[in-house]
């Protein structure tokens, strides 16, 4: 009988302490080849969360010991994957698995997300859609040029903290063979985040792509004072409203993109108008 492989959560709410606990379960998880024991995952952050869980769908690994009932009401580890699933809550949207071909569940979650947002965030004059835009948009490279046959979803709202949690991500190209792919170029996975950031558009006849940009410059603005960060590959970058930061993953990769958004509750009204280009 195979032993057990434990996997251990973070309490600390900094992105980076939680970043470093999901690279050291991911490591148990591709290492080792027995149940994965969560008794010990007793707080569950979305970026240490969901892309272990899209790692264990992708496996087909078994969970024992999962009696965080936080983790059970989101549907760890399996995810939801259907509009009927996204029930209105106060609080959070469950791990869910969006179809890249179900235009439907794209537009569902996007709906949801931003109902969620406007919630606990006073935007500034009538910029709803232009908000909804910038979702829809990371939703969208995933269903456009990932190349994954689904992407993963995750937000929850903190109310002690005052703050909410975003994760999407996917296990397709990368940033970097996306790129590679489109204009037969050679990149590295650095040099992939950095156009990505710049607006670099992946389409030829696009000559800019905002969508990226534009919510990095929008959760990160003086207003939100919230934190983003990217992952794909062997690079990560990390933005506040007072530094970026390019991280060493030394022998780690993640084979897709994460993106992290963390967006605090709002003290006064967010004018978006200003952070939106194109």
């Amino acid at each position: 009988m195979a032993e057990k492989l434990q996997i251990r959560s973070e309490s600390s709410e900094l992105l980076r302490d939680q970043l470093l606990c999901l690279q050291r379960n991911l490591s148990v998880v591709e290492t080792g080849a027995g149940p994965l024991d969560f008794r010990h995952f007793d707080w569950a952050w979305p970026l240490t969360t969901v892309p272990l869980a899209a790692v264990i769908y992708e496996q087909g690994r078994e969970v024992t010991n999962c009696t965080n009932t936080y983790l059970q009401t989101i549907g760890f580890p399996n995810g939801f994957d259907s509009v009927q699933d996204l029930r209105k809550n106060r609080t959070y949207i469950p791990l869910v698995r969006i179809p890249t071909s179900s235009a439907e569940i794209i537009e569902q979650l996007n709906s949801h997300f931003s109902n969620l947002v406007f919630s606990y965030i006073d935007f500034a004059g009538n910029f709803r859609n232009a908000w909804s835009y910038t979702v829809g948009e990371m939703l969208d490279n995933i269903s456009q040029h990932s190349q994954s046959s689904s992407g993963w979803l995750l937000a929850q709202y903190w109310p002690t903290r005052e703050f909410l949690d975003l994760v999407i991500l996917d296990r397709g190209l990368g940033f970097r063979k996306v790129y590679e792919k489109a204009y037969q170029e050679r990149y590295t996975d650095r040099e992939a985040l950095k156009a990505a950031l710049k607006g670099r558009s992946v389409k030829k006849d696009k000559e800019r792509g905002y969508g990226i940009r534009t919510t990095k410059n929008l959760i990160t603005g003086a207003e939100l004072s919230g934190k983003f960060l990217m992952i794909s590959g062997n690079s990560a970058y990390y933005a506040d409203s007072d530094r970026e930061l390019w991280l060493d993953l030394g022998g780690w990769q993640w084979k897709g993109a994460i993106i992290v958004c963390r967006v605090k509750r709002a003290t006064k009204p967010v004018d978006i108008y200003r952070y939106v280009e194109g």
